[in-house]
């Protein structure tokens, strides 16, 4: 009998990507959408504001599993907003979930759950997570929720870096067109470790997860650590823009970063460059992975190939200047 699967924020970047993934392996998907709509051949698509649901019965009745990619992203227009979408909503799918007998639920979290730890090197699911954000906060508080819940029902949650991929335009973004500038100074030594999820590393992940009865509780998801450095000389060269020889010294960093805050804020926008930005570039933290490998879940994709990627999607949308 083919598996259902409910997806939540299924037109979404990971949501859309994952609507391929699931329905080229056979399962019959039915999708959750919100502003945008999906219009996959195949798939029963229903449109849902995840902030004003309130029974959700329907929408897990006859499923066997459920992916809920959908949140309120970061930055939170407001703790309520990000309590309300990010937690409320989560548990009220979740026990529905559980009361109609859905077998596995799995849960996108984020390393924002899990704070910023500066210089702590490699982060595992047992460190004591410190949130510093609505966004995180909110994605701890569901987590947690989670794992509350009583019954048979499976629940992994997956908790990822930045993902990057085509269809992103966040944050990855903002450091691709930095570096594209060609103008971009790697600040301090820029051997400092940090994680990036490729899309596709995501996508196998969450496959995995339905199908693996190992795959439970909290579980990062992650491509192997790599120096900023390498990372921006990796973007640089797929951009074909050389980087400046110097590295920017730690004190002009900060006086810039801190210029950027005065500057920016004062005009009412958003610095490109603030002190807390500069401490998440130059600290040494990253996920450790190796409790999911040990269950059998590794990436196979390599950094350099989601750049590519990545970047070839940015330039068919017209997101980077022209070469």
């Amino acid at each position: 009998m083919t598996e259902r699967v409910l997806i939540t924020g299924a037109s979404g970047f990971v949501g859309r990507r994952l609507v391929e993934s699931l329905g080229g392996a056979g399962y019959s998907l039915r999708a959750l959408t919100h502003r945008r709509r999906l219009d996959a051949s195949g798939v029963e698509e229903r449109s849902v504001d995840l902030a004003q649901a309130g029974d959700w019965s329907e929408h897990v009745a006859g499923c066997d599993l459920v992916v809920h990619a959908a949140a309120a992203l970061d930055p939170a227009p407001s703790e309520a907003v990000a309590d309300a979408v990010n937690r409320r909503a989560t548990l009220a799918l979740a026990e529905a979930a559980a009361e109609a007998g859905v077998r596995c639920f799995v849960f996108l979290s984020s390393m924002a759950a899990l704070g910023f730890h500066p210089d702590s090197g490699l982060l595992s699911p047992l460190d004591t997570p410190r949130p510093t954000t609505a966004y995180g906060r909110s994605k701890l508080a569901a987590e947690r929720g989670l794992s509350k819940l009583a019954g048979p029902m499976r629940v992994a949650v997956l908790r990822p870096p930045t993902v990057f991929g085509p269809g992103e335009y966040r944050n990855f973004l903002s450091l691709v067109r930095a570096v594209d500038t060609g103008l971009f100074l790697i600040p301090g030594r820029g051997d400092n470790r940090m994680s990036f999820c490729n899309l596709e590393t995501l996508v196998d992940a969450i496959a995995w997860a339905l199908r693996d009865q190992r795959a439970r509780s909290v579980l990062h998801v992650a491509d192997p650590p790599i120096r900023f450095r390498q990372a921006v000389s990796v973007i640089a060269d797929v951009l074909d823009r050389p980087l400046p020889p110097v590295p920017l010294p730690m004190p002009l960093a900060r006086a810039a970063a801190l210029g950027c805050e005065v500057v920016f804020r004062a005009l009412g926008k958003q610095p490109p460059l603030s002190l807390g930005r500069l401490r998440t570039l130059t600290s040494d933290a990253a996920l450790d992975v190796s409790g999911t490998e040990r269950l059998g879940f590794r990436s196979r994709h390599d950094f350099r190939s989601g750049v590519e990627a990545t970047i070839a999607w940015y330039r068919a949308q017209g997101l980077l200047r022209p070469r």
